[in-house]
């Protein structure tokens, strides 16, 4: 990040001080809004209604997603769950409606 905003330090004319505000700027961007604390005060003002069943598998659910133990769950998560659960290469919207249409049924 630091090469990052030195780049641009220098096409913008960006004094030592400025470049400084940027990084830290860009720090706590990354930590509040990237990270695993994205939008944490959000979600911690909110009441959560969820029984302790329900959210143990939430949990389940999303660490089955996360097989690489990222933290997230991504794009090439969901493709990947796609493919395993239904045989399903293409991934479209009636193809993600189906992967939840399914999840409903088995319950």
């Amino acid at each position: 990040m630091i090469r990052i905003v030195d780049i641009m330090g220098e096409e913008l004319k960006w004094s030592n001080a400025e470049k400084k505000k940027q990084i830290e700027d860009a720090m706590v961007f990354l930590k509040t809004q990237m990270g695993k604390d994205a939008n944490r005060e959000a979600k911690d003002s909110i009441p959560i209604t969820l029984t302790k069943a329900e959210v143990s598998d939430c949990v389940k659910r999303f660490n089955v997603l996360d097989s690489d133990k990222k933290g997230y769950v991504s794009l090439t998560d969901i493709r990947r769950a796609m493919r395993v659960s239904f045989h399903l290469h293409v991934f479209t919207k009636k193809n993600l409606l189906k992967l939840f249409e399914f999840d409903t049924l088995r319950r």
